[in-house]
């Protein structure tokens, strides 16, 4: 009989970024049971240090790849009668509740982009300084340069 795959945890540093950086919605991250085992998996194919760096460009992105509210969407059209209309509605759907997952089902892009501030002299302290100066959480992470 095989035995059943072991679940693995996620990393703590996986929860520290999402929490440095969404601190004001007093979010924490939701995992799925099967985001441990997949997140090892591509630490095996790519190292932690790199996809440590891809999950922060993920969290920090700018738009951000997730919405932790509503989205709004505007419905305008026009009467027969000529008079214009519009209406908004919010999609809760739109809500990312799985950030991790969303991450580790494309990560690709994020692993590219990691790769190559890791190959930048000097990017420890580049990159603390884009996304929160003021803290020590960053080093506590990634060391210093």
């Amino acid at each position: 009989m095989k035995k059943p795959k072991q679940k693995k945890a996620v990393r703590p540093w996986a929860y520290a970024i999402w929490r440095q950086k969404n601190q004001k919605y007093g979010s924490v991250l939701a995992t799925l049971p099967t985001d441990g085992n997949k997140l090892e998996a591509l630490i095996q194919e790519y190292g932690e240090l790199t996809v440590m760096v891809a999950w922060l460009e993920y969290v920090y992105a700018d738009p951000p790849m997730y919405n932790l509210e509503p989205v709004t969407h505007v419905a305008e059209g026009t009467y027969k009668s000529g008079k214009k209309w519009m209406a908004e509605a919010e999609d809760q759907s739109a809500i990312t509740k799985f950030p991790l997952t969303s991450f580790l089902k494309v990560p690709d892009g994020f692993i590219a982009e990691a790769q190559h501030v890791i190959s930048q002299p000097g990017w420890r302290a580049a990159k603390q300084k884009q996304v929160d100066h003021r803290n020590e959480w960053f080093t506590g992470i990634f060391g210093n340069d």
